[in-house]
């Protein structure tokens, strides 16, 4: 064959999966689900990747019912008491996702600037199934309602971001309202401007006031991080990055950055409850407020207690002043309530439990509380069962083969032993001599033998995607690109100048 004839062939075709790649799942949404009426005994039946885009695509459209209208933007509920329930291992590699619900594009109507808001509002198993290679703006899911419901989801990898200050991200859903229960997550996680979480961006409160968003039995294992340069890159957390709702039974293996504001398990508290929840990972702000378990308490809703918490990861910021809690300002009028906290002083010395109490008053500190305790006292069924008795719960034990014999949960144990991901190094460790520079308008992706990359022009629109040595064989336009590495147990961000 002729050489340049060849040559247009292959450069056709890579012009071909690169326009596919740049396109969205919801352009390719399935016409029927794989079986089902959508009733609880006989949820729909999702086995494609074009039928998990069908439940998002028709959450924009004939499955929303406008549910109220505020100010200048519409609230739709979706799928109000619709089951759903993943049949397959689901791969998302060829393009983008959209978000099931969550937040439309502002539309001009007349003068004004109106937004859609669309929340789901049925049940979502996952059926301990995976999805993998999910590239999006905010999440699985943009918002659940009052009454949704996301179960057994597992995020194996994928890089989930924002792009502006009206949305939020986590990798199972940006805004929860409704209820989040035992899903894990790979992804890469970060935001624009506030809140990214390994799990829920924002975790909300019902508009009654209630504690009607809840999120137990999560655990993240991605990496979770504040873009720099916007706004002041704050507060990201493990698990939750702002609530006002419950966090209950939740696990934190993933790194933790942010230019302000990084914690263990969730950054911002208002209102509500955190009990029965650990970090393990590496937790870091390159300014100011870390925590090891949460950032701040502002409290600006009401009451906020905490309970049966503990940290083992290394928590530090360049002015060395890091703390279990990092700061309690009680604006709401309620009061904060802090027991039970404990802090490895060999893995992290010298972490105290909270930093600045702004309006003391409001803060109280129980008897039983204990900060620090060596690993080998932390490694104890004892130890287990004085988390238990002070988070009212059976759920914490003590299993020397995994978690490196720290306690964790009894319905955590099996799966740590399964993928072997027991210990926080075998998480944190694994892109740590990660290095990604350029040469030559290409990518030189060091530290890493094998990995899936993708990388993003800074508006956040998807350029390439594929192994480790694909993208090291592609060429790029001049302009600043991220460059997100996933080695399947971590996943890195990398901004690099071309």
């Amino acid at each position: 064959m002729d050489i340049r004839k060849s040559l247009a062939i292959t450069l056709s075709l890579v012009a071909a999966m690169a326009t596919a790649q740049q396109t969205t799942w919801r352009e390719h949404a399935a016409a029927s689900f794989a079986g089902g009426t959508g009733t609880a005994e006989d949820p729909y039946l999702i086995e494609t990747p074009e039928q998990l885009a069908k439940v998002a695509a028709d959450s924009y459209g004939e499955a929303a019912t406008l549910a109220s209208s505020m100010a200048n933007y519409d609230v739709y509920e979706a799928y109000d008491g619709v089951y759903f329930r993943l049949e397959a291992d689901i791969d998302l590699a060829a393009h983008t996702w959209v978000s099931i619900c969550g937040w439309s594009n502002a539309h001009q109507v007349g003068e004004g600037v109106f937004f859609d808001e669309y929340r789901f509002m049925g049940v979502f198993d996952g059926n301990g199934k995976s999805i993998s290679n999910m590239n999006c703006l905010n999440g699985l899911f943009g918002q659940t309602g009052l009454f949704g419901e996301i179960r057994n989801v597992t995020i194996k990898s994928g890089t989930v971001t924002t792009e502006d200050m009206t949305t939020t991200a986590g990798a199972i859903v940006g805004t929860n309202r409704g209820l989040i229960e035992d899903c894990k997550n790979f992804a890469n996680v970060s935001a624009m401007y506030a809140y990214p979480g390994g799990i829920v961006g924002t975790n909300v409160r019902g508009e009654d006031g209630s504690l009607s968003a809840v999120i137990r039995r999560c655990v993240n294992f991605g990496t979770v991080s504040s873009k720099e340069g916007f706004a002041n890159g704050m507060y990201s957390a493990g698990i939750c990055g702002s609530s006002s709702s419950v966090v209950e039974q939740c696990a934190n293996y993933g790194t933790v950055t942010a230019v302000q504001g990084a914690g263990g398990v969730v950054g911002c508290v208002d209102l509500g409850t955190v009990k029965n929840c650990y970090n393990r990972g590496k937790v870091t702000a390159s300014s100011e407020q870390v925590g090891g378990v949460i950032i701040a308490i502002p409290g600006r809703f009401g009451q906020v207690e905490i309970h049966s918490c503990y940290n083992t990861g290394l928590v530090s910021s360049p002015n060395g002043e890091s703390s279990l809690i990092n700061l309690v300002s009680q604006m709401g009028g309620g009061k904060t309530v802090v027991s039970n906290m404990y802090n490895d002083s060999v893995a992290c010395p010298g972490l105290p439990l909270i930093k600045d109490m702004s309006m003391t008053a409001f803060l109280e500190i129980d008897d039983a509380t204990v900060l620090d305790m060596t690993s080998a006292e932390m490694k104890t069924q004892a130890f287990a069962e004085t988390l238990n008795a002070a988070g009212e719960t059976d759920a914490w034990t003590v299993d020397e083969a995994v978690n490196e014999g720290y306690p964790t949960f009894t319905w955590l144990v099996d799966y740590l032993k399964e993928t072997g991901l027991a210990v926080d190094e075998t998480v944190a460790d694994a892109l740590d001599g990660l290095t990604v520079y350029a040469v030559d308008g290409g990518l030189v992706i060091d530290g890493v033998d094998d990995a899936a990359v993708a990388v993003y022009d800074m508006a956040g629109t998807l350029v390439a995607r594929g192994g480790k040595a694909v993208v090291e064989g592609m060429r790029f336009d001049r302009g600043i690109y991220v460059v997100s590495v996933n080695s399947g147990k971590v996943a890195r961000n990398v901004k690099v100048a071309l």
